[in-house]
């Protein structure tokens, strides 16, 4: 999973939630259990940002970055929506997060001190069934969303998706990820915007 993160590859039920919660979708879920095993497949939503509703979890192709694979010439269940998405364009950009290494020490140093820790980010990266969002600030107000965080070994640094409205995200914009479930001893992460993908492709390079 750290090389889905590494080249901006968002993952259902890590990084995104699909639309067959909504009232959309009615009946689809009873059809999976009746014809598919899903114990232990049902994802649990985690972090600190609290949606509406369950489509505030959910992400349109050109929000994940595949705008490109997006074609009009056929007929599909959802294509007034992405016309009209295009038309109007993409209210979030899908960027990359650095979080700021001391404020991520200071997280693990919390399970290490009196009084309650602080929610433990999992290394190399969240489990699977996970759908993580944490809510991304500027001056106290969201501003986007983060996704599933991970450990970089090759970078040496933790990264996460996000999701940004398309003014912020030039790679160097300073951000703040708040960390922590409601209700729950929170924390302000520093983080930086950076490019998605975060590594260089080079399978298509010149040998």
């Amino acid at each position: 999973m750290i090389n889905h993160l590494e080249a901006a590859f968002p993952t259902i039920t890590w990084h995104y939630l699909n639309d067959v919660f909504g009232t959309d979708a009615v009946g689809f879920q009873e059809f999976l259990r009746k014809n598919f095993d899903m114990k232990g497949l049902v994802p649990v939503i985690r972090g600190s940002y609290v949606g509406a509703d369950v489509t505030d979890y959910c992400r349109s192709p050109f929000e994940l970055g595949w705008g490109k694979s997006v074609k009009f010439d056929h007929e599909f269940t959802g294509r007034a929506a992405l016309e009209a998405e295009l038309a109007a364009g993409p209210k979030l950009a899908r960027v990359t997060l650095e979080f700021n290494a001391d404020d991520v020490i200071d997280i693990y140093a919390s399970l290490f001190r009196g009084g309650e820790p602080y929610d433990y980010m999992d290394i190399p990266h969240p489990q699977r069934w996970m759908v993580w969002a944490d809510s991304i600030q500027m001056q106290g107000s969201n501003v986007g969303i983060s996704t599933s965080p991970g450990y970089s070994y090759y970078f040496r640094k933790v990264l996460s998706l996000g999701y940004v409205d398309p003014t912020l995200a030039t790679p160097g914009t300073a951000v703040q990820v708040l960390w922590g479930a409601p209700g729950k001893r929170q924390k302000i992460i520093r983080a930086r915007i950076a490019p998605a993908p975060y590594k260089a492709d080079h399978r298509r390079d010149a040998i």
